[in-house]
C-alpha cells in the first residue's frame, strides 16, 4: 500500500525533511507494513481466556471453576506487574516484559481453546517461563556495571519461592515454544510507536523552538503502552497497532504541542492512520481511548502525569492507574513498577528479591 508522507512535504517553499530523513521514513513505512501483515496473519488476535462466561472450550468432565475461573484479570495484572518488576530489577529492556506478557497470553489462550485451560499454578509457572524466553529473545544484556545479574532458571526458582523446580521451568519453556510454534517475534506496541515516531514532524526542520515535543510525545505514548500490557481489556482484546495509534493520539492531544504547527500534527495523524489502515473514529480506537482515560484520568492534564520530559526512563507509576477500574472487592495499589518485589539482605549481605504478587498474596 503506497502512502504519501504528508508531514514530510514542503511548507511555504521550505523543505521540512532531508533526503536522509525521507529515506528513513520510507524504510519505517515498509517495516510498518510488514508488522501489520504479521499482526493480521502469524500473530493474529487470540481468544480471551479470562472470559468466565464462555465454557464452550472446556473439556467434558473437567470443572471449569477449578481450572480457569481463578485466572481472572486481577491475577493477570498482578503477574504482568511482577514481570515488569523483575525486568527492571535485573536491568533488562522493558520490551522483554511486553514479549513475556504476549507469550503468556497466547499460551494461555491456545491452551484454553484446546479445552485445557491452565490452572492457577500452571499460569504462574508459564509466566516465569515466558519471562525467561523473553529475556533471551529481546532482553538485551543487563548492565553489569550497575550490579545487575543475568536472569537464569536458578534465579527464577528462587523468585518463585521454590514453588517451581528447575526442571518444571525448563519443561514449561519448551512447552510454550512448541505451543507457539516458535513464533516468538510478534510486533509489539512499542515497536509500532517507535516506527511511527520516525514520521513525526522534526522541529529542527520546521524552525520551531528547541523544546523536544517529539520526545515528550514518544515517552507519553510508550508510558501508555506499558500500562496497556497490564490491562487485559487492552492487551488481549485489541491489536498492538490499534493501541499504539491510540497512545500516540492521546499523547499528542495531552502534551503541549504548541511549538509544532497544527497542520503538521494533523498530517502526522492522517499518515499514521493510513499506514496502519485504521480509522481514527473507529469503535476500537474509541474503546481504547476510553479505557486509557478511565485508568489514567490525569492524561487530560497536559504534562502533569509525567516526570521531567528529558528523563528517558519513563515507566508506569502508581499515581496514574486508578483503583476504580478494578472491581470494588479487589481494589488495590496497581503500580506496574517496584511494588511486587520485596528486596532484602540475607545473612551473607547479598541482596535477595522475592515476589509478593505472583504467589497471589
Amino acid at each position: 500500500m503506497a502512502v504519501s508522507i504528508t508531514a514530510a512535504s514542503t511548507e511555504n517553499g521550505h523543505t521540512v525533511s532531508s533526503k536522509k530523513e525521507l529515506s528513513e521514513m520510507s524504510i519505517a513505512i515498509e517495516r510498518l507494513h510488514v508488522m501489520l501483515h504479521q499482526e493480521y496473519t502469524i500473530y493474529s488476535n487470540f481468544t480471551n481466556y479470562l472470559t468466565k462466561e464462555d465454557t464452550s472450550c472446556v473439556t467434558p468432565g473437567i470443572s471449569f471453576t477449578e481450572r480457569s475461573m481463578d485466572i481472572d484479570r486481577v491475577l493477570r495484572q498482578k503477574t504482568c506487574e511482577w514481570i515488569f518488576d523483575v525486568v527492571d530489577f535485573f536491568g533488562y529492556s522493558r520490551e522483554a516484559a511486553m514479549l513475556a506478557a504476549y507469550y503468556l497470553d497466547r499460551f494461555a489462550s491456545l491452551s484454553f481453546t484446546k479445552g485445557m485451560p491452565l490452572s492457577r499454578r500452571s499460569f504462574q509457572l508459564a509466566s516465569i517461563a515466558s519471562l525467561l524466553i523473553a529475556t533471551k529473545i529481546d532482553g538485551g544484556s543487563p548492565t553489569t556495571d550497575k550490579g545487575y545479574k543475568k536472569l537464569t532458571i536458578s534465579t527464577l526458582v528462587g523468585l518463585g519461592r521454590g514453588q517451581h523446580s528447575f526442571e518444571e521451568i525448563q519443561q514449561m519453556e519448551i512447552k510454550i515454544l512448541r505451543v507457539l510454534w516458535w513464533k516468538v517475534n510478534p510486533p509489539t506496541m512499542a515497536q509500532f510507536i517507535s516506527h511511527l515516531m520516525l514520521l513525526f514532524p522534526s522541529q529542527k526542520n520546521i524552525g520551531t523552538s528547541s523544546q523536544r515535543t517529539d520526545l515528550i510525545v514518544f515517552e507519553m505514548a510508550k508510558y501508555l503502552s506499558e500500562l496497556a500490557v497490564c490491562v487485559s481489556e487492552l492487551a488481549i482484546e485489541h491489536k498492538p497497532s490499534e493501541i499504539a495509534f491510540a497512545s500516540l493520539i492521546i499523547a499528542i492531544d495531552s502534551a503541549n504541542t504548541s511549538s509544532i504547527p497544527q497542520d503538521f500534527l494533523t498530517a502526522f495523524k492522517v499518515d499514521a492512520a493510513n499506514i496502519l489502515n485504521i480509522h481514527a473514529d473507529s469503535k476500537e480506537i474509541h474503546e481504547i481511548s476510553a479505557i486509557f482515560k478511565m485508568i489514567c484520568p490525569k492524561i487530560a492534564e497536559q504534562n502533569t502525569y509525567l516526570p521531567q520530559a528529558t528523563q528517558r526512563d519513563v515507566r508506569p507509576h502508581h499515581h496514574c492507574i486508578q483503583n476504580t477500574y478494578l472491581p470494588q472487592a479487589t481494589q488495590r495499589d496497581v503500580r506496574p513498577h517496584h511494588h511486587c518485589i520485596q528486596i532484602t539482605d540475607n545473612a551473607s549481605g547479598n541482596r535477595q528479591i522475592s515476589p509478593t504478587c505472583i504467589s497471589g498474596e
